[in-house]
């Protein structure tokens, strides 16, 4: 459950009203402080130079559109650059990540032809020394003793006559051809 009381009505209005005051204080600072004495010394100025408060009002309402144009133009052309620069820095990145990339993918395919170079020649090696062996040790029939060694390294392969012999042993077992043979009776 949450742990926040929820205020009551009474609560509620002390703090509307709190508020309300709050910003009426506020307006009222606005008002007496910067509106008021703008408004003063227009009038002012519009009695005791009125040429020159005309200027001011057609001069002020000209500048609106070119100020704002400026002020477009300058928002526009700092997010255009923003994002350019953003757009510049993905793609150096991209170009940077896409290149070491290749070199690892370089590196990796020449370690990789590199290994199974090694292994071969390692395999054939090891294989050419236990011939060897095998020739000081038992002369010409040493290559017999050999093969069987080295044809004991690799998997059989399968053969018709084990292909034969599982068949045979699914058959007994109840499997025909994958499917289960029909119960005999």
């Amino acid at each position: 459950m949450s742990s926040r009381r929820v205020p009551s009505q009474k609560e509620l209005e002390e703090w509307f009203e709190a508020t309300v005051e709050k910003v009426k204080t506020e307006s009222d600072h606005l008002e007496n402080s910067y509106f008021a004495p703008a408004s003063r010394r227009t009038q002012e100025l519009a009695g005791r130079r009125p040429f020159l408060f005309v200027f001011l009002v057609i001069f002020a309402a000209l500048s609106l559109f070119p100020v704002t144009l400026f002020l477009i133009v300058s928002a526009f052309t700092l997010f255009s650059f923003v994002a350019l620069a953003l757009v510049v820095a993905l793609s150096a990145s991209l170009v940077v990540i896409l290149a070491g990339g290749l070199v690892l993918s370089s590196i990796l395919t020449f370690l990789f032809c590199l290994a199974l170079s090694l292994t071969f020649v390692s395999i054939i090696s090891y294989f050419l020394i236990r011939l060897v062996i095998h020739l000081r040790a038992s002369g010409w029939s040493g290559t017999q003793i050999w093969f069987s060694e080295i044809q004991s390294l690799f998997p059989r392969s399968r053969t018709i006559a084990t292909e034969h012999d599982e068949k045979s042993a699914l058959t007994t077992k109840g499997v025909i051809d994958g499917q289960s043979a029909p119960p005999t009776q």
